[in-house]
């Protein structure tokens, strides 16, 4: 009888530390991946952000440009057909000037618009990973607790056998 309780134990102690085990590789193993995917996510953040940079810089300097070239010969058209006088040369640049200002900043509220837009789509597919991560978690307690009750119940089986 005393060997029996022994192999008990002995079988106990063995299947702790073979779930002790694999708790702890699971663990190593969900890091692993999740350090992965964060830096994976932080370089495409760091990539998107700098090709935005770059886009806008541009985009920038080639609305300026034309706007610049438009501007003028909208201004040397105008002062050949109607010899407008000094006076109201300067009130025709002041207008394009004001318009060419409001212009640039309905551009630049647009695309920080367009930015926000992104950061709270990408906000809200982060949650929705974390919520389902969180859910294989829960599912995995729930597997392994199933595992534990049965070999309990097998146990008590044996025990009853014997």
């Amino acid at each position: 009888m005393d060997i029996i309780f022994i192999q008990c134990f002995a079988r106990r102690f063995l299947a702790r530390v073979e779930a002790s085990q694999k708790r702890s590789s699971v663990l190593q193993i969900q890091q692993a991946v999740r350090m992965w995917l964060s830096r994976r996510r932080l370089e495409t953040l760091r990539k998107d952000r700098a090709a935005m940079e770059r886009m806008e810089t541009a985009a920038v300097v080639l609305q300026r440009l034309v706007r610049r070239v438009v501007a003028t010969k909208r201004f040397q058209q105008i002062q050949l057909e109607h010899r407008v006088t000094q006076e109201a040369s300067a009130t025709m640049i002041q207008s394009c000037w004001r318009r060419f200002t409001s212009e640039l900043k309905y551009q630049i509220t647009l695309m920080d618009i367009v930015l926000v837009q992104s950061y709270a789509r990408r906000f809200l597919a982060k949650l929705e990973s974390s919520r389902r991560i969180n859910a294989t978690v829960k599912l995995q307690c729930a597997a392994r607790k199933g595992e534990a009750m049965r070999r309990i119940r097998a146990r008590k089986a044996v025990k009853a056998e014997l």
